[in-house]
């Protein structure tokens, strides 16, 4: 592990970038798989890592050859039946579905606290990102809403306080927030794409930035420009 540590950080001194020409470089041009340390104003504030692309038809050609292979085994009986349905669906399980989306802070204060949200979060094939101004509206509202949940009964105060806690937890695990500098290039844009409420624009202008949909609750967000999603559709989609 300390190895490991060491080599990321020698790779992070060598490969440096400022967070305000982040946003202006491809995965392309970065480098799939390198560590950059990203700065701002000479101070280290983080590291990124492009994302490695995947071709889903390459996949899906790589599987059905496998699968056509593991026939050819269990006609000249190798394999049974029950070993053949296990690589089967072996096989299948290898293709990733990868949703990435950008966060609406009303739909992730409602999923937080509850068991749904928490299986979706952490779903390893659900890439989630939140704005700058949307988790400041999280870490303001969620403790409304669990004093709120205690008010009512659902939460003791001890079980109120381990809510909280394991609820901002899991946002820092699981979630990227990006700074305002990463998406403001797309502000006026993504203003009036929002009209019903402006205040809507930061998780636009982050999609926008990302070219990712959005998961949300709130109909403002239709007609803006970007996939939306909802909850009952990602739970369908990931199989939660």
């Amino acid at each position: 592990v300390i190895h490991y540590i060491e080599r990321i950080s020698r790779e992070s001194e060598r490969e440096r970038i400022d967070i305000r020409d982040l946003p202006n470089q491809s995965d392309e041009q970065l480098g799939e798989g390198e560590t950059y340390a990203v700065e701002r104003d000479g101070e280290v504030v983080g590291h990124f890592v492009p994302k490695k692309h995947r071709d889903p038809e390459a996949d899906r050609a790589a599987v059905a050859a496998f699968q056509h292979r593991l026939a050819d085994l269990r006609a000249k009986g190798w394999l049974d039946d029950e070993m053949l349905d296990s690589l089967n669906a072996a096989s299948v399980a290898v293709i990733e579905i990868d949703v990435e989306l950008a966060a609406d802070a009303s739909v992730r204060v409602a999923e937080l606290l509850r068991a749904r949200g928490v299986n979706l979060i952490s779903n390893p094939a659900l890439s989630l990102n939140l704005s700058a101004h949307a988790w400041s509206e999280v870490r303001h509202e969620l403790p409304r809403r669990v004093a709120a949940g205690e008010l009512r009964g659902r939460f003791s105060s001890h079980e109120a306080a381990i809510a909280l806690r394991d609820a901002l937890a899991l946002v820092e695990r699981f979630v990227v927030v990006w700074p305002e500098s990463t998406y403001s290039r797309w502000q006026s844009i993504a203003r009036r794409r929002v009209p019903r409420d402006e205040n809507d624009w930061p998780t636009v202008a982050l999609a926008l930035t990302l070219e990712s949909g959005i998961w949300t609750a709130d109909a403002d967000f239709l007609g803006c420009g970007v996939p939306t999603w909802t909850t009952e559709t990602l739970l369908l989609r990931l199989g939660v």
